[in-house]
């Protein structure tokens, strides 16, 4: 039997005309499948410094947001991101299985090492500022950046729940100041009373978000103001809310 299967094989091959791969080949494939897992692992990390930098940005806030924390937490959490770790922990799984002892190795095992690898990773990364690159980066190119990246931005445009963001328009003048909303509408800041994050500088073009009170009628009354964070260079840069920086001059009512 043995024989008979030994025979079939020789006869295949000489009929076929199979030559063995070079062994180089095998290397090369190798270390290419290498290459691709470290680079999609690097890459993974770098998105999580992303994910941390967009989720602890607000995250101190939280204390000052009263009900519907957690509906604030889900609709700030950065999907788009977290889709793109999953892609490329993905990816890892595919080109470290395919290596030469990648197939000794469970599912669980691949993905939960390459989970754990980018958040260590990733938390270095985020502490270097590759994360808030990262975001500042996409805010200036990505023309979907508020509908799809960051949808955080719009957490900060409701004003008559107490949140609202945009850049300052005008010089203070007795704790008062004007402020552009990414919707193009003026604003009669009052911060008499505001806590100010030691991190920021309330001056003319400076891009911030606020917790406060809505005054009505384009009035609002900040008690915690802060730095804008993710999105920030998405305010100067895209066309969508370049009309920041027309000068314009709400009247300011108390």
């Amino acid at each position: 039997m043995t024989k008979n299967l030994e025979q079939t094989v020789l006869e295949k091959i000489k009929k076929e005309n199979i030559k063995p791969e070079p062994k180089w080949k095998f290397l090369l494939k190798n270390c290419t499948l290498w290459f691709f897992a470290g680079a999609s692992l690097v890459f993974g990390s770098m998105i999580f410094s992303v994910i941390l930098y967009m989720t602890l940005n607000d995250w101190s806030a939280l204390r000052h947001l009263g009900g519907g924390k957690f509906k604030f937490i889900m609709m700030g959490l950065p999907y788009f991101w977290i889709i793109l770790l999953a892609i490329f922990i993905a990816v890892v799984h595919y080109n470290f299985r395919n290596t030469k002892k990648g197939y000794k190795y469970r599912l669980p095992i691949i993905i939960l090492i390459s989970v754990v690898a980018s958040v260590l990773l990733g938390g270095v990364l985020y502490k270097a500022g590759i994360g808030k690159g990262l975001d500042d980066f996409t805010a200036k190119r990505a023309a979907f950046y508020r509908k799809i990246v960051n949808k955080r931005i719009d957490l900060w445009h409701r004003p008559e729940e107490g949140f609202l963001a945009g850049v300052i328009i005008s010089d203070i003048e007795k704790n008062n100041f004007q402020l552009e909303d990414f919707k193009g509408d003026a604003w009669g800041v009052i911060m008499e009373d505001a806590v100010i994050m030691p991190e920021i500088k309330i001056k003319r073009n400076e891009r911030i978000k606020m917790i406060g009170k809505f005054l009505g009628d384009y009035n609002f009354e900040a008690r915690r103001i802060m730095p804008m964070g993710p999105g920030r260079d998405w305010f100067r840069n895209n066309p969508e809310a370049r009309r920041f920086f027309r000068k314009r001059k709400p009247p300011f009512s108390r």
